[in-house]
């Protein structure tokens, strides 16, 4: 009777681990491009760049069970100001051993995941198959090819780089794994509630002579406080 108790108990557990994760297209499409306000190596405006050498890009997908603001942010031109979801306790990095941590560009425009299902190619696995919103963050390759290195480099840009944050999309029910199950969900498209295309903006560091007269500024301020 033990035995049959525990085997059930086991069942339970493995469906109900089952239902606690869901899969997304963390990809997009000809009407989801994303662009630049200036490409890495090639027009002043247009397109991301498809991959080669250095146009390289990162992108990472970012989830939410709470209330997020539909909308969000859409682009970052210039300066660090402004939050991130990386740095929004309320948005949730997709666990690395379920899939769509990252994803990098390919043709011009489109990226796609680097951690798909190998049973499912276009599919990604969240860790939760509940109702929640989305968000992607992608940026340049020069920066870092992780999220920890993007964090870094945006805490101190000491060089340039092009960072851009996407809309956030409606709540979305992630799909299943397959075609017998459902398929998985876009969370990229021109319908309401889903994320368009955005744009990687780029992020100047500040000039050394910049920062050596902000350094010259502060030490003023001190040796006047001093004399007063």
């Amino acid at each position: 009777m033990k035995k049959v108790i525990l085997a059930l108990a086991l069942a339970s557990g493995v469906i109900s681990s089952a239902q606690a994760q869901g899969w997304v297209f963390f990809n997009n499409a000809n009407n989801t491009r994303v662009s630049t306000n200036q490409v890495v190596g090639g027009a002043a405006t247009g397109n991301m760049s498809a991959t080669s050498g250095s146009t390289l890009y990162y992108f990472a997908l970012f989830s939410s069970t709470s209330s997020q603001l539909v909308g969000g942010v859409t682009n970052r031109f210039s300066g660090t100001n402004g939050t991130y979801a990386f740095s929004d306790g309320n948005w949730y990095f997709n666990n690395p051993s379920f899939g769509p941590d990252y994803g990098t560009n390919g043709a011009l425009g489109l990226f796609n995941s680097t951690a798909q299902d190998p049973a499912q190619s276009a599919g990604t696995q969240v860790t939760s198959g509940a109702s929640q919103s989305f968000v992607i963050i992608g940026w340049s390759a020069n920066i870092g090819s992780t999220l920890a290195a993007l964090q870094s480099w945006y805490a101190n840009p000491t060089f340039n780089g092009w960072i851009g944050e996407s809309a956030t999309s409606a709540f979305i029910t992630p799909g299943a794994s397959s075609a017998s199950l459902g398929f998985p969900v876009n969370i990229m498209g021109t319908s309401g509630g889903l994320i368009p295309g955005f744009t990687l903006g780029l992020v100047t560091a500040p000039e050394p002579s910049t920062m050596a007269l902000a350094g010259l500024g502060g030490l003023s301020m001190l040796l006047f406080r001093r004399r007063k």
